[in-house]
Formats: C-alpha cells, sequence, structure tokens
C-alpha cells in the first residue's frame, strides 16, 4: 500500500487547497477549482479498484485537509 501514499498528485491536489500558518488556516483563493478537480478524479476513477479514494483515506486527507478546509472558508460557494 506505500503506492498509495507516494502518489504526487493525491498530495499536489490536497496541498493546493490550503494551508496552515500559525493557528490560522489560510484558504486557497482557487479551493474551488481544486475541489472540482478531485471530484472529477473521484467520478472517473477505476470503480473496481477505487485507488484514488484508497490513497485519500490511507493519507488522512479528510482529517488534515478537507475539514480544516470547511471550518475555514468564508465564501457560500
Amino acid at each position: 500500500m506505500d503506492w498509495l501514499l507516494a502518489t504526487p498528485q493525491l498530495y499536489s491536489a490536497f496541498s493546493s487547497l490550503g494551508c496552515l500558518e500559525g493557528d490560522t488556516y489560510v484558504v486557497n483563493p482557487n479551493a474551488l477549482a481544486i475541489l472540482e478537480e478531485i471530484n472529477y478524479k473521484l467520478t472517473y476513477e477505476d470503480q473496481t479498484l477505487r485507488t484514488f479514494r484508497r490513497a485519500i483515506g490511507f493519507g488522512q486527507n479528510v482529517r488534515s485537509d478537507l475539514i480544516p478546509l470547511l471550518e475555514n472558508a468564508k465564501d457560500d460557494a
């Protein structure tokens, strides 16, 4: 399962959503487009292996990137 964690596309997609600066999570102004790209990858991934979903789970990207994004996003979109 190490190959799942080594996918640079996964890290670049989630790391470009925003970053933690001190105690504040700064949301990337382009986060909506990045989320749409992630949604596209989830929609069109291999339906048997589900490698992108597994990589998200093993990389704990929901906890480390998506939850802080949702907590700190100010825009309704």
